[in-house]
């Protein structure tokens, strides 16, 4: 009977944690990808700043310096600084039938406002290795019935990690 009990526990056990996978979320050397394409905006009326950043995660300010609303989703991208370019950094390499994917959420902040998000790219680019970097988000002027209209924008903010 206690035999039994011991089998059924390391069935469920199996059974429950069988679909689990693992990513390597630690990284040694942030690996980067392609030169950035990006071409930030060095005169917008969106202002970001790094209120804190770690090796796993920042905490952004976001300012909207103008009359009129912005808009912009949840997804960023981080790129570093190397021998004066910057590049964007591999993701985290995944299972063959796994992805990434970036929820379909539209953020709104009026004009003259200001807000703050908590970025975690753990689960995206691991930990980052020592470094210059930025973080790049696209904000746009307009939206109607769901689709992007006006101008699209794109800032970044730049951060080290020691």
């Amino acid at each position: 009977m206690k035999a039994l009990r011991i089998l059924m526990v390391l069935i469920l056990t199996a059974f429950f944690c069988g679909g689990c996978s693992e990513t390597n979320t630690e990284q040694n050397e942030t690996a980067v990808d392609e030169e950035s394409t990006f071409e930030i905006s060095e005169d917008s009326d969106i202002l970001l700043s790094v209120k804190s950043a770690s090796d796993d995660s920042l905490v952004l300010g976001i300012y909207n310096n103008s009359s009129e609303p912005i808009y912009w989703g949840q997804r960023y991208v981080i790129e570093q600084s190397q021998g004066g370019s910057w590049y964007r950094l591999k993701e985290i390499e995944l299972e063959e039938d796994e992805f990434f994917a970036w929820e379909d959420i539209l953020y709104k902040l009026e004009g003259e406002g200001t807000t703050e998000e908590n970025e975690n790219w753990i689960d995206y680019y691991g930990r980052l290795s020592e470094g210059h970097y930025r973080i790049v988000k696209e904000f746009f002027t307009d939206v109607r019935q769901g689709e992007r209209f006006g101008e699209i924008i794109y800032v970044a903010c730049k951060f080290d990690v020691e």
